[in-house]
């Protein structure tokens, strides 16, 4: 049954970003994760 709800796309690579923006990644380190990331996103499409 409808209820009328919209959730919201979460982007996995802004999550990526999050965690190793708290657990003070190098950008470098976040970089390569996030292109990690993106690579799966990619190949579940």
């Amino acid at each position: 049954m409808e209820v009328g709800l919209e959730i919201p796309v979460i982007d996995p690579r802004k999550c990526v970003a999050k965690i190793a923006n708290k657990v003070n990644l190098s950008e470098r380190t976040k970089l390569q994760a996030m292109n990690f990331m993106y690579d799966v996103i990619r190949t579940k499409i």
